[in-house]
């Protein structure tokens, strides 16, 4: 199991938090992607990251664009991108997201609802279960 309690949690996943100092109002930052990032980013947004790179590496590897993200968007992004890229659970919680592997045991998983209160991200019987839902009675994928 992995936690991410903060930006720079998120290099790992290719999501490289640069500087607050970009926006002129302080309230979103700046960060580049690698293109596991990029296509992760993307695919949170529902958007294409069109804007070049500041720096040149994330995580060891090249940084393909640039984004600007809402501070208060980290727990929800960082959930997203666990699950977007591993499918594995996340666990929102007042102390950052736990992110759960695929070697983690049941008794991994009875400590973290224990010990860390919040809500489960990925684990549902939802009809569209996964990034993009499917609507339960018209089938159309939103």
């Amino acid at each position: 199991m992995k936690s991410i309690r903060e930006w720079r949690d998120l290099e790992q996943l290719g999501i490289n938090y640069l500087t607050a100092e970009s926006c002129g109002l302080s309230m979103r930052l700046l960060c580049d992607v690698n293109q596991k990032g990029k296509e992760t980013v993307e695919a949170f947004l529902r958007c294409s990251l069109t804007s070049e790179n500041w720096n040149s590496k994330v995580n060891g590897e090249p940084a393909v664009a640039s984004v600007m993200l809402t501070r208060g968007v980290l727990d929800e992004l960082a959930a997203f991108a666990w699950i977007y890229q591993t499918g594995n659970p996340a666990r929102l919680s007042d102390r950052g997201v736990i992110c759960m592997e695929h070697t983690d045991s049941v008794t991994d998983f009875e400590r973290v609802e224990r010990c860390y209160p919040g809500r489960w991200i990925g684990e549902s019987n939802h009809p569209g279960n996964g990034i993009d839902n499917t609507h339960a009675m018209s089938g159309r994928q939103s």
